[in-house]
């Protein structure tokens, strides 16, 4: 009993000190392998390479320490699948936060980063940290999907594709093509609906849209017709009023007043005729087309000229 505190000491020294050898190394290929985090910290001494048509699974919480100049290039499937509590981290050697032997400061430039291929498999990461490489993630495929992934002090760039280069801020949460993807997984959902009432809610669309402009034109049409009867008349006035004036200036003054009156019933008389046949037709034309219709009736006067033009708008 007495020998039982020792014993106890011994214990925890031993593991202890198996924690700290608790690490794997890894180089050349890594294909066909599931990483947890039992394996932590992974050990890149030598460029990791994912061979064509062979794939490995990196689970929750794995630490991925790289020494200088090395690398993942993956040219088969990498499914990185942490959890935003054990997220899995891709960092330098000299990371003093995930390695306790670190000698010196962790800086940008530390590693290469991971290239991925353009005959590539399924790449996704999920719930990851990549800091202190050179490039971060380059890919050569389109189709590959980040989510929540957090970049840091990674030297040339954080994240590149076929070497466009996307705007990644510093220690903030970035995706890539996973809204692509929900937005297509909505439109099969919509797609699924029945066919009766999707044309039921377009024809209703339509219907508001073109009421709305045909009651438009025809309070236009009415304003303008009432505008070019009393313009018309008072024009006729000013017409009888310079034939019988007594003075050539009483006969100009009256002359210019029935040429401004005529002008404005013109311009108006005109505005009714194409306004209110315009909305009728759209009170009664059926609309094939989903997609909205604007019309704009544009008049241009002027002291001797009149211009009327008629703009569509979809």
């Amino acid at each position: 009993m007495k020998n039982l505190p020792l014993l106890l000491k011994c214990f925890i020294i031993l593991t202890s000190s198996l924690s700290l050898l608790a690490e794997t190394h890894l180089s050349d290929e890594i294909g066909g392998r599931i990483f947890s985090s039992s394996g932590n910290p992974y050990i890149v001494d030598q460029d990791a390479v994912i061979p064509k048509n062979e794939q490995i699974v990196v689970k929750a919480g794995c630490i991925f320490l790289f020494k200088s100049f090395t690398g993942i290039n993956v040219l088969g499937s990498m499914i990185v699948e942490g959890t935003e509590e054990n997220p899995i981290v891709f960092t330098s050697i000299n990371d003093a936060k995930y390695n306790s032997k670190a000698a010196q400061l962790p800086n940008a430039f530390d590693w290469n980063g991971i290239y991925i291929a353009e005959e590539s498999g399924d790449i996704k990461f999920r719930n990851f940290k990549l800091m202190y490489s050179v490039f971060g993630i380059k890919s050569k495929k389109n189709d590959i999907t980040l989510q929540n992934g957090y970049f840091k002090q990674n030297g040339q760039f954080h994240f590149t594709i076929n070497d466009n280069i996307h705007y990644v801020q510093d220690n903030i949460s970035y995706s890539y093509n996973v809204s692509e993807k929900k937005e297509a997984a909505k439109k099969e959902q919509k797609e699924k609906k029945p066919a009766v009432e999707k044309k039921t809610k377009k024809r209703e669309g339509v219907s508001k849209g073109r009421k709305a402009a045909a009651f438009t034109l025809m309070g236009v049409s009415v304003a303008s017709g009432v505008t070019a009867i009393i313009t018309g008349i008072k024009a006729g006035q000013y017409r009888e009023q310079s034939e019988s004036a007594g003075t050539p200036e009483d006969y100009d003054t009256y002359r210019q007043k029935f040429n401004s009156f005529r002008a404005v019933s013109i311009i108006t008389g005109v505005t009714c005729g194409i306004s209110l046949p315009l909305s009728l037709f759209l009170l009664i034309k059926k609309d094939k087309s989903t997609m909205t219709k604007k019309v704009s009736l544009n008049i241009v006067g002027g002291k001797d000229k009149i211009g009327i033009g008629i703009t569509k708008y979809y």
